[in-house]
């Protein structure tokens, strides 16, 4: 019971500071799911070149699935540094 009273606590107004806006948590969960898709596009595209089907074809895909990461990556990085610039 006492260590539930030395716990340290927030006020409200701290709380409000640290939520995100409806705009802010709908950009990050396309970000993640955009990456989550992504991921599984990619696993099928080595799959598919595993197996030697459409070696072309998904080594052309693997390169746009890796330039999209790398934008998503970028965009990511300029909404983190927006929620910490506040």
């Amino acid at each position: 019971h006492r260590d539930l009273h030395s716990f340290p606590t927030r006020r409200s107004s701290d709380l409000e500071n640290d939520r995100l806006n409806p705009k802010e948590i709908m950009e990050l969960e396309m970000l993640a799911a955009t990456c989550k898709f992504l991921e599984d596009e990619k696993d099928k595209a080595l799959w598919e070149i595993y197996k030697g089907r459409n070696l072309e074809k998904n080594a052309d895909l693997l390169v746009q699935i890796q330039e999209r990461a790398a934008q998503l990556g970028r965009d990511a990085k300029r909404v983190i540094e927006r929620l910490k610039n506040g």
